[in-house]
């Protein structure tokens, strides 16, 4: 084999052998990125399962409340001041467990969300505050009148707050549509649209 045929086969043996590297430099280059970017995702993933959870749990918290103050002032009417006390203590503890709940998931909770949530819990709690002065005050023969007055100022204090809006707030974070939305009053002139009552 003559010199020329030596270094030509050098030559195509040392292209043949920097081609396969940079092949395999190439693959694990694309590998490489291909799970940097899928951690990335799984964690992305994670931080959405963890905030989706933060809010509905706080949220399903937040509708408990909702029921149990709606059961107090609508339900049993003719049971007594004691027993109408409990209920309202009961309504306060309620109020008093959420807090820590909330407080240990809010870093997950987007900010305007969490502000409404806790517009929303400041305004049952001091409403059951209110009624329960309310009931301190009553005789017995005025406890029908104190719980109709009770459910029309459950009525207005939920509609300043906006409890609905809360809602749809929550429904937009979590990425859920919301079809249920009645746009009449707002063609009619009147301020913002209004949602109908819905479990999420």
């Amino acid at each position: 084999m003559s010199n020329a045929d030596l270094w030509s086969n050098l030559m195509t043996g040392t292209f043949a052998l920097g081609g396969a590297l940079l092949g395999f430099l190439g693959s694990w280059l694309t590998a490489t990125k291909a799970s940097e970017a899928a951690k990335r995702q799984t964690q992305q993933d994670r931080i959405h399962e963890r905030r989706d959870e933060a809010i509905s749990e706080s949220y399903a918290q937040i509708l408990s409340l909702d029921d149990a103050y709606l059961k107090m002032v609508r339900q049993s009417r003719s049971s007594g001041k004691e027993s109408k006390h409990k209920e309202v203590d009961q309504v306060l503890d309620t109020v008093r467990d959420w807090l820590p709940h909330f407080r240990k998931n809010q870093p997950w909770i987007p900010e305007v969300v969490a502000n409404k949530m806790v517009h929303v819990v400041d305004a049952y709690q001091k409403r059951a505050l209110d009624f329960r002065e309310s009931l301190g005050e009553a005789s017995e023969a005025k406890l029908p009148d104190v719980m109709a007055d009770e459910d029309s100022e459950l009525k207005a204090m939920k509609e300043e707050v906006d409890f609905d809006n809360l809602r749809f707030h929550i429904r937009a974070a979590l990425g859920i549509e919301e079809p249920d939305i009645d746009f009449t009053l707002s063609l009619l002139g009147m301020t913002g649209p209004r949602y109908s009552y819905q479990p999420l």
